[in-house]
């Protein structure tokens, strides 16, 4: 069995997070960027909710922000942290209780070979070396990847907006230029029909 250890001690390690069953229940695998993997004993959803609180992140928030980038509704979401870390979500076990959580998360960027080995399953080796059993076709894991780089894209344009069109540009400064001329028209005409005195 993997070493103890808790999310948030971790925050800046990992790279994706598993929900697993073990002898002593439901708990949570986390792998880091070193490829080393580690336990933590809570489940799965508590374990996302610790990591968010450790860069105390309102993960409500961003699933509503999530579900306008990508137009949909309905979970799944990917979730993010600093500085551009996105986690997409991947089914990676088939639950024996109704409340058992069937989704882990991927960083993004770890996200590498996807072998298929079923029309619903398949091998995802991360970019790191781990590799993880995945609930889901090939398709299904590629559909989560996109929706996690639109997101990630989304981020990206609100850090840096993208800067005016040059057409756009170009009509402004007409614009202005013709209403400061305007505007100079009207004063001198002011000033000629009253002079100053």
């Amino acid at each position: 069995m993997a070493e103890y250890r808790r999310i948030e001690q971790l925050r800046d390690e990992v790279v994706a997070i598993r929900p697993v069953y073990s002898e002593t229940g439901n708990i949570t695998e986390l792998i880091l960027r070193s490829g080393e993997r580690v336990v933590d004993k809570r489940i799965v959803n508590s374990t996302i909710n610790a990591l968010a609180k450790a860069f105390a992140i309102d993960l409500h928030a961003q699933r509503q922000q999530s579900q306008t980038v990508l137009g949909r509704k309905g979970a799944p979401f990917p979730f993010h942290l600093p500085p551009r870390r996105v986690f997409i979500p991947l089914k990676m076990r088939r639950p024996m209780a109704e409340k058992d959580s069937a989704y882990g998360y991927v960083e993004l960027d770890y996200v590498g070979d996807i072998q298929a080995h079923s029309s619903r399953e398949c091998v995802l080796t991360l970019a790191n070396g781990p590799s993880l059993p995945i609930c889901s076709s090939r398709k299904t894991i590629l559909s989560a990847q996109r929706d996690g780089q639109e997101v990630l894209e989304h981020l990206e344009q609100e850090k840096n907006p993208e800067p005016m069109d040059d057409q756009v540009q170009h009509a402004i400064n007409i614009l202005v230029y013709f209403l400061a001329t305007m505007l100079a028209r009207q004063l001198h005409h002011i000033t000629d029909e009253n002079p100053v005195r």
